[in-house]
């Protein structure tokens, strides 16, 4: 057995609960039926400057529009840094809610493409379907929210032995 599989077979289940994913205390960012985006207090400051894959939020959503089926479908969060640049990244872990199916979740890996400025991040979720010449089949947007923000850190690449 490897040092990581050993260390993680000493975890007891709360050991565990400190280092996954966990919606149920974190909350989750609700796209509601009128694509309104709410955030929680607790996940507004989304990380600080520089961090890079530490962070994950799930997103509950409508699963079915008009009888679409949005879980079969590419959900992508469209974002924009405070410095103008704008990106999209593909969502994980799309499934359905398992006490209501009609209720969708999904998960954003905050990575250092967001983080790289401090400031507010505007983002939205698009939900879509291509043909097969990748042209837009179905297309659906959230409203626009701007409550999450990246606050300022500091990176160095250098680094100084204390050796006298």
């Amino acid at each position: 057995m490897s040092e990581a599989e050993n260390l993680i077979d000493s975890l007891s289940e709360e050991d565990m609960s400190l280092y996954t994913v966990n919606p149920d205390s974190e909350g989750y960012i609700v796209i509601d039926e009128n694509r309104i985006i709410t955030v929680p207090d607790n996940l507004k400051k989304i990380a600080v400057q520089n961090d890079h894959n530490i962070e994950t939020v799930t997103f509950s959503c409508p699963r079915y529009w008009d009888e679409h089926d949005m879980s079969t479908m590419n959900v992508e969060i469209v974002y924009e840094r405070p410095d103008g640049i704008r990106k999209r990244y593909r969502a994980q872990n799309i499934n359905a809610d398992q006490d209501n199916p009609d209720i969708m979740h999904f998960d954003w890996i905050i990575s250092n493409n967001v983080t790289l400025v401090p400031g507010n991040i505007t983002f939205l979720v698009c939900i879509n379907k291509k043909d097969s010449n990748d042209n837009d089949e179905y297309s659906w947007s959230s409203e626009i929210n701007k409550d999450l923000y990246v606050i300022e850190g500091m990176k160095c690449d250098d680094f100084e032995n204390d050796s006298i």
